[in-house]
């Protein structure tokens, strides 16, 4: 089952410090496919010279396993809009022909998963990488209440350094 988009809603998170977080506004049974990582799909070096002068870009950036590229949501200037319309550096004009002459945006909602605090209840997501389509899905991994906060664990090369103390 592919989730209905009027079931979740973003709004802050209840991680100090974390921004936006994604909530379900209806209870939302296991196994309910949420929808896949949105995004332009770029190569790994590509990425990196963006992030380089846009350093917000990488916050939201989904590296592919066995690095074989990188989802990234954020629009020209690195900054996570609610739609994603596409686009490259590389092309004189592509972000306006993306968002003018193609039009076909996508929501960023999914973009704004948080991983679980410390001491939290842990993930309620998992995901499915398909490396062929280069394209990442969300799954719910357990009933989840109205209400409640979407989580997922970001993997083991994550940098958690700045992480705070347990939920509040």
């Amino acid at each position: 089952m592919m989730i209905d988009p009027a079931c979740i809603e973003s709004k802050n998170s209840q991680i100090e410090g974390a921004g936006a977080g994604l909530f379900a506004k209806t209870d939302i049974p296991e196994g309910t496919v949420l929808g896949t990582y949105p995004g332009v799909i770029r190569p790994t070096s590509k990425f990196l010279e963006k992030n380089a002068s846009k350093p917000d870009a990488g916050t939201y950036a989904w590296r592919l396993n066995k690095n074989l590229g990188m989802i990234d949501p954020t629009d020209q200037n690195g900054k996570l809009q609610d739609l994603c319309f596409g686009g490259t550096d590389d092309f004189p004009f592509s972000y306006f022909l993306h968002r003018s002459v193609l039009n076909r945006p996508v929501s960023t909602l999914l973009a704004r998963i948080n991983e679980p605090p410390i001491g939290g209840s842990g993930c309620n997501i998992f995901i499915n990488e398909d490396l062929k389509k280069m394209e990442v899905t969300f799954y719910l991994s357990r009933n989840v209440a109205a209400g409640e906060e979407f989580f997922m664990d970001y993997g083991l090369s994550y940098d958690r350094s700045l992480y705070n103390g347990p939920v509040q």
